[in-house]
């Protein structure tokens, strides 16, 4: 009977999959949540490993406020910010600035109090706010039905948001909400204009930044590849975040991290932690140790708390019922203040 031995003391789970090859794989996730008050510090409560998909609303027509960690693994690390955009001193005011920055990336984004379109296709200006939620709802995007019941057309880069003209009339968005999330580069001016969405939060699966990369499932996947993944699938459709947070490669810890404009009190601002994270497997024949790399850096804004995802794979095939135990061990944890 396989046994788990987390001597780290964080949560984590175990799954087994066919990888993108049709080969059983033990895929093991680790999750250390950290409070960002008054230091980066070990939390009391740590976050789970996510399960299902959950969503701020309906499934499908909301955004995502947790993501499954049961997959294949993605290349590198995604960086994800989720709270509320703030007023600067906590003053109402009409206009903000939240900024992300990350090892040499970074990204900026005007926020705006409610504010609605004019006649004219001209917008009125942005009320006084305290906060604004940093979802996809509130960034420029949208869809519409073509004719009723029928096709969609929409912003693929967000289908949730709100601006998005398509074939609909000018006069039908009058006092319609207008987005308070935008492209400091590209604010909108006039109904009609289309810049580039803005978000700081996770991609569900169908967008076009992800279902580019899903592959092809056409007759011949059903005859050659069928339940597996097609030979053109790429595991960047696994990678959530938006540009430029879904990072190539695996951050290694100790790369800068800085948000503004998301707490009253004041910039978060971290290094990410060095965390070692060891999967020893025990095999009926052999023993293997795999480490685990860093998948998901998500900031939880209003609650202060960041939490880092590490997933280690380990390639079975027909020694999956041959394992007999898993044992998580994680070094580093002393570095930012606490042992396991």
């Amino acid at each position: 009977m396989l046994q788990l031995e987390n001597a780290s003391g964080l949560p984590a789970s175990l799954a087994v999959f066919p990888d993108p090859h049709g080969i059983d794989t033990l895929y093991t996730v680790v999750k250390a949540t950290f409070a960002l008050r008054p230091r980066l510090a070990l939390a009391d409560e740590q976050l789970p490993v996510s399960a299902v998909d959950a969503w701020r609303g309906e499934p499908g027509k909301s955004s995502l406020t947790e993501v499954s960690e049961f997959h294949l693994g993605k290349p590198g690390t995604d960086v994800l910010l989720t709270g509320h955009a703030v007023a600067p001193q906590g003053r109402p005011a009409p206009q903000s600035a939240v900024r992300l920055v990350v090892a040499n990336r970074q990204k900026t984004a005007a926020i705006f109090g409610k504010r609605v379109w004019r006649r004219g296709g001209t917008l009125c200006p942005p009320e006084p706010f305290e906060k604004v939620p940093l979802v996809w709802e509130h960034a420029y995007g949208g869809c519409h039905e073509v004719t009723p019941g029928g096709a969609l057309l929409g912003e693929d880069a967000n289908p949730l948001g709100v601006g998005f003209v398509g074939r609909r009339s000018a006069e039908s968005f009058i006092s319609t909400p207008a987005p308070q999330i935008e492209d400091p580069a590209a604010l909108m001016q006039t109904l009609g204009d289309r810049p580039p969405p803005v978000g700081f939060g996770p991609m569900p699966a169908a967008w076009a930044a992800r279902r580019r990369f899903a592959g092809t499932y056409d007759a011949a996947w059903q005859r050659t590849r069928a339940p597996y993944l097609p030979a053109d699938f790429d595991p960047r459709f696994f990678h959530v975040a938006p540009a430029p947070f879904a990072f190539a490669h695996p951050l290694q810890g100790g790369e800068p991290v800085s948000v503004i404009g998301v707490s009253y009190d004041g910039p978060y601002a971290f290094a990410v932690p060095r965390l070692v994270v060891g999967v020893h497997v025990v095999l009926a024949r052999r023993q293997q140790i795999v480490q685990a790399m860093l998948e998901t850096l998500w900031i939880h804004a209003d609650t202060a708390r960041v939490s880092l995802s590490y997933r280690a794979a380990l390639a079975c095939d027909k020694e999956v019922l041959a394992v007999k135990k898993v044992r998580i061990e994680v070094a580093g944890l002393e570095e930012v203040g606490l042992a396991a």
